[in-house]
């Protein structure tokens, strides 16, 4: 890790995270609130990144399983709300005013349940090229600055149910993907 972030983990263990906040990390871009990096199972339950130079949380946990995020906040961070490589779910976790996306898929197997992303700087949500087989359903998605959700092309298999989408500025959806499933 080439600069600190206000919560590094690098975990061996199962662990579990309960109403833990970190804030205000620095102004620069590679401070995070939270860092995991993770073999094993994390879960966080009512824990926030606010105002952190970086991503609010940053999760690399690509070849771990069970991980999980519950009723999470990111806001007003330098960069993403919630950058993930999976798997791992989001249950009724918010994003707001973030720099660039209120949550970005960079990995496999991601699910995003009832999360709301409001008022970001570009995409509500952002599927990137690995971003394979995500599921985004009950998705509050409102005054983005770019998309509602943005599928990259690479991303395979996405499958976006019964999101609600609002004024977000370049449109409710692209899917440049292939084999997205819209309903």
């Amino acid at each position: 890790n080439t600069a600190p972030s206000g919560v590094l983990i690098d975990t061996v263990l199962d662990s579990y995270f309960i109403n833990v906040e970190s804030s205000y990390n620095a102004a620069d871009t590679e401070y995070k609130g939270f860092e995991i990096n993770t073999l094993k199972k994390v879960s966080f339950l009512n824990c926030s990144g606010i105002g952190n130079g970086g991503d609010g949380f940053f999760m690399d946990s690509a070849f771990s399983r069970g991980n999980a995020l519950y009723s999470c906040f990111a806001e007003g961070n330098g960069q993403t709300g919630f950058t993930v490589n999976g798997p791992v779910s989001l249950y009724s976790c918010r994003s707001t005013g973030n720099d660039t996306d209120g949550f970005a898929v960079i990995g496999p197997n991601i699910t995003l349940d009832g999360y709301s992303s409001i008022d970001n700087g570009s995409d509500g949500i952002k599927v990137r090229t690995n971003g394979d087989d995500s599921r985004i359903r009950g998705c509050v998605l409102i005054d983005n600055d770019g998309y509602g959700i943005n599928v990259l092309s690479g991303a395979t298999e996405s499958i976006l149910d019964s999101n609600y989408y609002s004024g977000n500025t370049l449109g409710n959806i692209l899917d440049s993907g292939t084999g997205t499933i819209i309903r």
